[in-house]
């Protein structure tokens, strides 16, 4: 399995993972995530279950963007992963130079959340959803034997606290475990909801490694009825608690050293 094929599987096992915490206007959708899971490609699962067979097309959308506008999370992810195979079992001699590329990572995860732009983000949402849903028919086309289509919508987001602008302009701090949603979001997925059945939105924090931070799912069939018990607002956009600062942090990390005399 290769790795964006791997990427994928863990985001469609950790959502059924969430199953136990979700309320019941999402769980009843989650519950068709259940089945014999086949790797495929356009779309990325085929999963037989109760319904028949499930097509699920897994895409992902970055809260954060990185150097040459790329997802931040999978950035983070690549550069972590090079480190560790650089010093793994090398580390003695080389604390300096290993110290300064962690520093060099955590530096742009901080520079990619005060640089981010809800704008932007709405965009590309827009975008990416429109663009897959424009595929749709050939999905269906491809796999005859597809009953149903399901997008499930994978968005990381950093450890910084978010904030929530309201309708009305006032910002509220985002509390538990909400992400939030906003018109704008809504009203893409809206206009996609007769090409496909259900929409999973996934949201994950690298702080929760075995489930998403949160999940939404909409019945397409009945949109606002589905989503509107999941959000106890929605918001005219976001953003990230550190966006707001008025300075640039700078990240400065530092070798500790063990004194056992």
């Amino acid at each position: 399995m290769d790795n964006k094929k791997s990427s994928e599987r863990i985001c469609l096992d950790k959502t059924c993972n969430y199953i136990s915490h979700a309320p019941k206007a999402s769980k009843c959708i989650l519950e068709f995530l259940f089945g014999n899971v086949i790797n495929s490609e356009r779309p990325d699962f085929l999963i037989e279950n109760k319904v028949g067979v499930l097509g699920v097309e897994h895409f992902l959308i970055d809260t954060l963007i990185g150097r040459k506008k790329s997802a931040r999370s999978r950035l983070r992810r690549n550069e972590i992963q090079r480190t560790f195979d650089k010093y793994h079992g090398a580390i003695e001699g080389n604390e300096e130079n290993a110290l300064s590329e962690i520093e060099s990572i955590v530096q742009s995860d901080v520079d990619a959340v005060q640089n981010f732009d809800y704008r932007k983000f709405e965009s590309e949402f827009e975008r990416i959803v429109k663009g897959h849903a424009e595929n749709a028919k050939e999905y269906k086309k491809l796999h005859k034997e597809i009953v149903k289509l399901a997008f499930l919508i994978e968005i990381p987001i950093s450890n910084n606290r978010m904030i929530g602008i309201q309708r009305n302009g006032q910002q509220e701090k985002i509390k538990g475990r909400r992400f939030p949603i906003t018109v704008d979001m809504l009203k893409a997925l809206k206009k996609i909801s007769d090409k496909v059945d259900y929409v999973i939105i996934s949201i994950m924090h690298e702080n929760y490694r075995n489930l998403p931070y949160t999940v939404y799912a909409i019945d397409n069939s009945k949109f606002e009825e589905s989503i509107a018990p999941q959000l106890k607002e929605v918001y005219r956009s976001f953003t990230y608690d550190w966006q707001t600062l008025p300075f640039k942090a700078k990240v400065n990390l530092n070798l500790e050293q063990n004194d056992d005399k």
